[in-house]
């Protein structure tokens, strides 16, 4: 088999993971509050502390597209399986589309009345997650999912999954209760620098005037969902100045930080400007938060960005930083580029030098999460 890529960003929708996960994955002290999936009046949902989670199943049963059933792959090909989340399957689909190895992100709605619960249903998913990545280690890179609620329980998760063989851990930056950039956090970035463990913030939120509705009125089908992801990517810009600005990545060298789908093309002039406030303004009136290097030099030292339809971005990469940009798939998602990977980055890269589409594409991946490959 000819691999020609690998993807720095893909996922696990909760839609596809299997139906007793949390009912046989908890503790027996917990299970009967495990989240389920239920059906009732023709839909079938995942339900939890009594209230509906989001669907299960194909997308088509929510009128979604799904790029697996418009091309002909069914999302269930025994029942009760489903594609992305058996390895089987879902390497049966990156084989079909030269992708060697996957970086696969976790849903990222972690909404518990109850936090105990919640970090139990973590402890679960990323216990089952590991196993998942077992059957192809090297080509299934899962990304955990970091309790948000309190520093000791994410740094022992830290410890816990890293022993699992997982290689990453999605810290959720929108929704939990302290930010990213407080100092209770620093036992976790710690850790994840004595582990090697490659921690990443995923595009989930951060919008002001254009929050998910609770009323539907400005949901699906309105022009507010455009507006919000036409908004996406940009909101991780907040993440970029604070991990930076607040000393994060001089206390801690060797921790290396990624801005999962946050698209690259925005990324150059954000840098440029930290670059001048640190210069102008911390140089006269706040010398004693003053950075030992420019903004930029620790962006290229110790983050990565991942992109995918992103045209600006490819040729903007010589001043995002060649070593630090991750081409993504997004699979199995509507707006991704799956089963045609391969002519997607003919198109994207069309303009770029030969280095320049093998480091996105392929070698910046495999460095950052420690991949033994073929060469692609």
């Amino acid at each position: 088999m000819h691999y020609e890529l690998m993807s720095g960003d893909d996922h696990l929708d909760l839609s596809y993971l299997p139906a007793k996960l949390w009912e046989e994955g908890l503790p027996a002290a917990w299970r009967d509050r495990a989240p389920r999936v239920v059906t009732a009046n023709g839909r079938t949902n995942w339900v939890k502390e009594g209230a509906v989670w989001g669907y299960h199943g194909s997308r088509q049963s929510v009128g979604d597209m799904s790029p697996l059933q418009v091309n002909g792959v069914p999302e269930e090909p025994e029942r009760g399986v489903y594609r992305p989340s058996t390895a089987k399957y879902r390497l049966q689909d990156m084989d079909g589309d030269g992708i060697y190895a996957q970086v696969i992100y976790p849903l990222l709605q972690w909404g518990f009345k109850d936090f105990k619960l919640k970090d139990a249903c973590i402890v679960a998913y990323n216990t089952w997650l590991a196993g998942f990545c077992q059957d192809s280690p090297d080509r299934l890179i899962g990304q955990a999912v970091l309790p948000t609620d309190g520093a000791e329980e994410a740094t022992q998760e830290v410890y816990r999954i890293a022993g699992l063989g997982l290689r990453g851990a999605v810290f959720d930056a929108f929704a939990g209760k302290t930010p990213i950039f407080d100092p209770m956090w620093e036992p976790l970035w710690s850790a994840a620098e004595e582990t090697g463990l490659v921690i990443s913030a995923h595009i989930a939120g951060g919008w002001h005037s254009l929050p998910l509705p609770k009323d539907g009125k400005h949901g699906t089908g309105s022009w507010a969902i455009l507006a919000r992801t036409g908004a996406f990517n940009t909101q991780m810009d907040e993440i970029l100045t604070s991990v930076v600005f607040s000393g994060i990545l001089e206390r801690h060298p060797k921790l290396r930080v990624v801005l999962g789908e946050s698209g690259i093309g925005w990324i150059p002039f954000v840098l440029e400007k930290m670059d001048f406030e640190h210069r102008i303004y911390y140089q006269k009136t706040l010398p004693e938060v003053r950075l030992k290097s420019l903004p930029s030099e620790q962006f290229r030292r110790q983050m990565m960005a991942t992109f995918q339809d992103d045209r600006v971005g490819v040729r903007l990469i010589p001043d995002v930083g060649v070593e630090n940009v991750m081409w993504a798939s997004d699979y199995p998602h509507p707006d991704g580029t799956y089963p045609k990977s391969r002519q997607a980055v003919a198109v994207a890269f069309a303009a770029s030098t030969g280095e320049i589409r093998r480091k996105a594409t392929w070698e910046n991946t495999a460095r950052v999460y420690g991949v033994k490959a073929p060469v692609g």
